[in-house]
C-alpha cells in the first residue's frame, strides 16, 4: 500500500472487479440476481453506474443500517415483488386460506427505479466513520458515575 496517490488505483481496481462480476452475472443464463457485499455510498454508486452499462439490469439498494446497505442486481423479469418479503410469500403459498380475495389478484410487479440523477462525486460522503455506540445502559451509567466522581 502506498500514500494517497494510490487511491485512484484502488477505485479503478474496484471498478474493474465490479465490471468483471457484472459481466459474469450477465453471461450466466442460470443467474437471476447478484448481491454485492455491504459498502459505502460511493461503492454502491460505482456498482449502479457499471450495471447501467448493461441493458435489462435493475439495481436495488437493500439493508436498513448504513453498515448493512448493499446493491443487488436483478435481470429483467426477476425483480422481487414490492413490499412482499419471501417469508410472507412462503406463508401464503403454504396456507391458501390465509390469502383473502380472488386468486387473480396478483400483486403488481415492482417498477424499476427511474434513473435518478447521479450526484457529483464531490458531494459523496464517507460512511461508517462514526461507529454506533454498542455499550449497554449499565456500562454507560458506570462510566458517567466514574466521571462524576472524578469531577468532585
Amino acid at each position: 500500500g502506498g500514500g494517497s496517490s494510490s487511491n485512484g488505483g484502488v477505485v479503478l481496481d474496484f471498478r474493474s472487479e465490479v465490471m468483471r462480476r457484472v459481466q459474469e452475472f450477465v453471461d450466466d443464463p442460470e443467474a437471476t440476481s447478484l448481491a454485492f457485499e455491504p459498502m459505502d455510498a460511493k461503492g454502491r454508486y460505482i456498482v449502479a453506474e457499471e450495471a447501467s452499462e448493461f441493458s435489462g439490469l435493475t439495481d436495488i439498494t437493500e439493508g436498513e443500517m448504513l453498515d448493512e446497505k448493499h446493491v443487488v442486481l436483478y435481470k429483467a423479469g426477476h425483480v422481487p415483488e414490492d413490499d412482499c418479503p419471501p417469508t410472507r410469500l412462503a406463508s401464503v403459498a403454504a396456507d391458501p386460506s390465509a390469502h383473502s380475495g380472488p386468486a387473480s389478484e396478483a400483486p403488481a410487479p415492482r417498477r424499476a427505479k427511474a434513473a435518478a440523477p447521479k450526484p457529483p462525486v464531490d458531494e459523496l460522503r464517507v460512511l461508517n466513520t462514526v461507529k454506533r455506540d454498542r455499550r449497554t445502559i449499565e456500562e454507560i451509567q458506570r462510566e458517567r458515575k466514574k466521571l462524576r466522581g472524578a469531577e468532585h
